[in-house]
């Protein structure tokens, strides 16, 4: 049976299945601070260390590892599609802005 988060007053605050694959990169696996976040408008979600990560350290992860490394990033669990996050330091406040990065077609 797949385990779904719901209550808010627990540590996975994001309304996916705790076992959701996202994108990562080894430097977070490694223990850089998750800088960068966007859920893509396909529902895919992407947590990064610097704004444009090396595909050749791309690594696939739960989400449910990703708040256990960070748990700031439940903070992200509202983030819509298309958008996107970012701060300047680990604990640091999170800003948001719209993805405008082109797509192809």
């Amino acid at each position: 049976m797949e385990k779904y988060h719901l209550d808010r007053s627990n540590d996975f605050k994001f309304n996916e299945k705790i076992n959701l694959a996202v994108f990562t990169t080894k430097q977070v696996l490694e223990g850089a601070p998750i800088l960068f976040a966007y859920h893509n408008d396909d529902g895919d979600w992407q947590f990064h260390s610097n704004r444009e990560p090396n595909e050749d350290d791309a690594r696939i992860v739960c989400l449910d590892e990703i708040t256990q490394i960070d748990p700031t990033t439940n903070e992200l669990y509202r983030l819509d599609l298309g958008w996107q996050a970012w701060r300047e330091a680990k604990g640091g406040e999170w800003q948001f802005a719209k993805d405008n990065i082109e797509k192809n077609k």
